[in-house]
């Protein structure tokens, strides 16, 4: 199968490129499929023009044709074009905005009333009102814009594979048919470096008291966490924090800030954005690890991978249960589910911090439950049914929406 994914930025500002859609076509590629990535490199210029193969991968940054008013579109005509030449059975537009939104577009109205290639969307996060167009703060015409790609995608797509559960609900409430929606969480590839390093091995010697947050800062509030650290700290002698990740320098500030009024900061080490290939060296230097949220649409609508890449290094985790982590950690079989009430939320983790058994049998589950569950090997092979099932409507349709 001669399959084009369509990317709406490029592969170094946001995670959604090389943490969904490159480990996705690689695992499709690996199962003998001629698949090409298109990357429209507007916020990674230092990437255009750039080609990569890997057997039957190949990854093209387009060039560009300068960062002006009309590079954009242009940009947008350019990886339309190359998307339709390319002369795919699948085109697969990654997020429904932007670039990739754009060249959905025009590959629909160019298809016309043939049924190749197939038209499938892919989305890892709800854009409209309520989503990303509110947190990221763009400008009116650009939420009206990505808030109406996202609508009409959804509708017009032949295919639709989502993240998660509120993403489904989503479409469905757009009056998508439930047989072309495919429920695609995020996944590792089978070389991950956290998996193919030691599992932790509990920690610094000692008792429990070094948590790690790793994070983006954006995904809870800054009061509500730093509050009931500094509650911890009354019941955790020792406590020191370890933190690693990027946000932005509004939401980093905006956390700096909150630790520093609860009188945190000096417990708090902060560790910047750090590669996977380090994350094994970071876990043996802590005791469990924290992945706070807030209850909102977007924690919602997206499948968070770093909670992945703390399960595949076998890390004991305290979560709150918002959005599909609760599925992810298998409700409470392999990570800790955190109450909402503050008392109890700051007992849970003092609890948990304090039961080493606990925490290593957890560890160990959530390890498990990755290479069992949240694996690309398993998840191609899912998308590759999809495909068939999309191109050959007789057969009901892809296999996995609910």
């Amino acid at each position: 199968m001669r399959i084009t994914f369509v990317c709406p930025f490029g592969a170094r500002a946001k995670g959604t490129v090389p943490a969904r859609i490159l480990l996705a076509a690689r695992s499709l590629a690996q199962r003998g499929h001629q698949v090409l990535v298109l990357i429209p490199p507007w916020d990674s210029p230092e990437d255009a023009g750039q080609e990569e193969r890997e057997g039957d991968l190949c990854v093209r940054h387009l060039p560009l044709l300068g960062r002006s008013a009309l590079g954009w579109p242009a940009l947008a005509w350019r990886l339309a074009q190359e998307a339709w030449e390319s002369a795919p059975e699948v085109l697969h537009f990654s997020k429904p905005k932007g670039f990739s939104g754009g060249a959905h577009l025009w590959a629909h109205a160019r298809r016309g009333a043939a049924t190749l290639p197939l038209l499938a969307v892919d989305s890892d996060d709800w854009e409209g009102p309520g989503g990303w167009n509110d947190l990221a703060g763009y400008p009116l015409w650009t939420r009206w814009l990505f808030a109406w790609q996202e609508r009409w995608g959804f509708r017009h797509a032949d295919l639709l594979t989502l993240a998660s559960r509120a993403l489904v609900a989503k479409a469905q409430g757009l009056g998508v048919a439930p047989h072309k929606v495919l429920r695609l969480p995020n996944a590792l590839p089978e070389d991950h470096p956290a998996l193919q390093a030691p599992p932790w091995a509990g920690g610094p010697p000692g008792p429990g008291r070094v948590l790690f947050l790793y994070s983006r800062f954006w995904e809870f509030d800054p009061a509500r966490v730093a509050r009931r650290l500094a509650r911890l700290r009354a019941r955790v002698p020792g406590l020191e924090i370890r933190m690693a990740g990027r946000g932005t320098p509004e939401h980093e500030a905006r956390w700096r800030s909150a630790l520093a009024a609860e009188g945190l900061s000096e417990i708090a080490q902060w560790l910047g954005w750090i590669p996977p290939s380090r994350l094994p060296d970071v876990a043996a230097q802590v005791h469990a690890a924290l992945v706070p949220l807030e209850d909102h649409l977007v924690n919602r609508a997206r499948f968070p991978a770093k909670v992945l890449d703390l399960m595949a290094l076998g890390l004991p985790i305290a979560a709150d249960p918002v959005g599909e982590v609760p599925e992810i950690l298998a409700h409470g079989e392999a990570g800790l589910l955190l109450p909402q009430e503050e008392e109890a939320w700051v007992e849970a983790l003092a609890a948990f911090l304090a039961g080493q058994e606990t925490r290593h049998s957890l560890g160990a589950r959530a390890r498990a439950r990755v290479r069992e569950a949240y694996l690309w090997g398993r998840w191609g092979e899912v998308l590759e049914r999809a495909y068939a099932a999309a191109l050959a409507p007789a057969s009901g349709g892809p296999d996995g929406a609910a």
